[in-house]
């Protein structure tokens, strides 16, 4: 496992565990069903509040994406968790570094609309 896949995962994990700490009523969220399935806020609560998609968030904890600083800022805000947060985040990567894919993005795009 790279270590940009680790931080992805770390960051992920950190998303789940802090959604888990915070109640609906802390967010000043109603809660309107009494019993929820798992402690804390769902999800879609979390999306809603960071004015993300449920599926961008979704990804996000399962370590499949990377979020931009924006995101995360935003992020850090609704889970009431700043520094933590953006420190599980991987930087991004360095244009040209192993990381970077944009290049070759470029080329196959070139490569697929014809000379």
């Amino acid at each position: 496992m790279s270590n940009r896949t680790a931080r992805l995962k770390e960051l992920g994990e950190f998303l789940k565990v802090r959604r888990a700490e915070l109640s609906p009523d802390q967010m000043g969220l109603p809660d309107k069903k009494a019993v929820r399935r798992v402690p804390g806020l769902r999800r879609e609560e979390v999306a809603m509040l960071a004015a993300i998609s449920t599926d961008y968030d979704t990804q996000l904890e399962r370590g499949r994406l990377q979020a931009s600083a924006p995101v995360l800022e935003d992020l850090a805000r609704v889970l009431r968790s700043g520094a933590e947060l953006l420190a599980a985040s991987p930087p991004p990567p360095w244009p040209g570094s192993p990381g970077d894919d944009r290049p070759l993005r470029r080329a196959r795009l070139r490569l697929s609309s014809g000379p």
